[in-house]
């Protein structure tokens, strides 16, 4: 990670590559999905969609930078641009040989934003984000890493939606407490925007 002076904010000791998942760990977001995507697409198509969504881009340095005095305990850090969170979850899933599983309830999304992706049949979890991060860290410190991201302006959305499992599948428990699985899209969702 490089911040906007350039400067690593990453120290070079810290391994946070996708094969550095460990079954137990908690997944966090550190906010709502699919704004941007669903923005966009409501601006480049005329939707009208009322009322209007607003696109998440900033930059990430902030988030990153608020977890750092936890380091030792971040395995992983992603951000779910170009395919979503679904994307990152089986890139992580394959990488680091883990099952993952995930809790619909968890999951932070925009009244407005939900409302948009049902209308339009689309799926959120699979929709371009910015200025999110998705982190897989040990669990005994999920709690503080999650304060500590809640306390930022771009993160006090931020939620633990989930949890890295024995096996190699990605799947969501539903509100229903049904199961579904999440296997990575083919093609796009939405027509690249970025």
């Amino acid at each position: 990670f490089i911040n906007t002076s350039g400067i690593g904010i990453i120290q070079r000791e810290m391994n946070v590559s996708c094969s550095n998942v460990r079954v137990g760990d908690a997944i966090i977001i550190s906010g709502t999905l699919a704004d941007h995507g669903i923005c966009i697409l409501n601006e480049r198509e005329k939707l009208g969609l009322h009322p209007p969504i607003k696109s998440d881009v900033a930059a990430v340095y902030p988030l990153v930078k608020s977890c750092l005095g936890l380091a030792p305990y971040l395995h992983s850090m992603r951000d779910p641009t170009r395919g979503g969170l679904v994307s990152v979850l089986n890139e992580i899933a394959k990488a680091s040989r883990v099952g993952i599983k995930i809790f619909e309830e968890k999951i932070p999304v925009k009244k407005a934003v939900a409302q948009a992706c049902e209308i339009l049949g689309l799926d959120y979890l699979s929709i371009a984000n910015e200025g999110k991060v998705v982190l897989f860290v040990d669990a005994k410190k999920s709690e503080s890493i999650l304060a500590r991201l809640q306390k930022t302006a771009q993160g006090k959305n931020a939620s633990i939606i989930g949890e890295v499992i024995r096996g190699s599948d990605v799947y969501l428990e539903t509100k229903l407490s049904s199961t579904r699985l999440l296997p990575l899209l083919e093609g796009e969702a939405l027509p690249r925007i970025c």
